[in-house]
């Protein structure tokens, strides 16, 4: 067995309980959790997932919770929109 690090991180108090309580239950530790979404993340050269907002957080926080969303993504938290809504995004071709 390779040798092993210590990772840090901030994490909302509420969001590590509530992974924890699902970890648990999947019979993990948060620590093993961890290690198998960087081993996968380092197998695939990616996200091993595809990032976005649920539904219930877009009716909460309305279009700016996927225009956050979408700068994170993009790693530009200081990104505008020079629209508001769908509505006005204009299309190509129509």
């Amino acid at each position: 067995m390779s040798e092993t690090t210590k990772v840090c991180f901030r994490v909302d108090k509420e969001l590590k309980t509530e992974a924890e309580k699902v970890f648990k239950q999947m019979g993990m530790t948060t620590s093993g959790a961890m290690s198998i979404f960087l081993a996968q993340c380092v197998r695939e050269q990616r996200l091993p997932f595809q990032p976005g907002a649920t539904q219930a957080e877009v009716e909460e926080n309305g279009f700016e919770a996927l225009l956050d969303e979408a700068d994170k993504i993009l790693g530009d938290e200081n990104t505008t929109t020079s629209f508001v809504g769908f509505e006005e995004l204009e299309i190509e071709g129509e």
